[in-house]
C-alpha cells in the first residue's frame, strides 16, 4: 500500500529535535504541509533552517507549551485544519 502525503496538513510536536525532528523531516520529504511545534522559538529557528538547507522547503513553527491546557486551544486556532498529528511519546 503506497501513502500519498502530498498536501497534506502535518502537525508534530516536540519537533525542534530528536524523533520529533525526524518525524517531521520524513512528513516534509512525502510533500506533506508540515507545521512543527516546540516550546523554543530558538530550536524551531535551526530545526527550519536545517530542512529548508537539506529540501528547500520552508515549514510553519509554532512556539508554544503544551504541557499548559489553555495552550491547546490557542494552538488549534493557529494551525487550522490538520489531517495528521504526530506527538512523540515522552
Amino acid at each position: 500500500m503506497e501513502l500519498h502525503l502530498t498536501n497534506l496538513n502535518v502537525l508534530v510536536t516536540g519537533a525542534s529535535k530528536g524523533i520529533g525532528f525526524a518525524i517531521a523531516e520524513g512528513f516534509v520529504k512525502e510533500g506533506a504541509n508540515v507545521t512543527i511545534v516546540s516550546r523554543s522559538q530558538d530550536n524551531l529557528d535551526s530545526a527550519v533552517d536545517s530542512i529548508y538547507a537539506n529540501y528547500n522547503i520552508k515549514v510553519k513553527t509554532i512556539a508554544i507549551d503544551l504541557s499548559k491546557k489553555e495552550s491547546i486551544a490557542s494552538l488549534l486556532k493557529k494551525v487550522g485544519d490538520i489531517d495528521i498529528l504526530y506527538r512523540p511519546a515522552n
